[in-house]
């Protein structure tokens, strides 16, 4: 049994007839075929996906789960199939925002995973 979310595209998320797919899916499917065993995902929210793992009700997570020191002192990772990287967008025009400490004091949006929540409190 596999944990994700099933709500972030394009990685897992819900096609217009409701299947599970994207590329976290595909990788996970196509490694199960090569190991000989079916799998089963397990979508839950982001807040509870790494909770659900220590917890045994999934025996692995696929969902773009940051490696961090932390999460390596407790958790086994693959060789990152994928690579993300924080990025500021601004207005051409905006030269006060540079960089990410130039973030400090603004308003910004952000999504709720990995390592932008590192930067939502600067």
């Amino acid at each position: 049994m596999i944990g994700t979310e099933g709500t972030f595209a394009p990685f897992s998320y819900h096609d217009d007839n409701d299947n599970l797919v994207g590329y976290d899916v595909e990788v996970s499917e196509a490694l199960a075929k090569e190991l000989g065993v079916k799998v089963k995902f397990v979508e839950v929210k982001w807040d509870s996906l790494i909770a659900g793992l220590d917890s045994d009700k999934y025996d692995l997570v696929t969902n773009q789960v940051a490696i961090t020191a932390e999460r390596k002192k407790k958790y086994d990772f693959s060789i990152p199939h994928t690579y993300s990287y924080p990025a500021i967008i601004t207005k051409k025009d905006n030269t006060e925002i540079t960089k990410m400490s130039d973030i400090k004091g603004h308003k910004f949006s952000q999504t709720g995973h990995g390592l932008s929540m590192t930067f939502m409190h600067l």
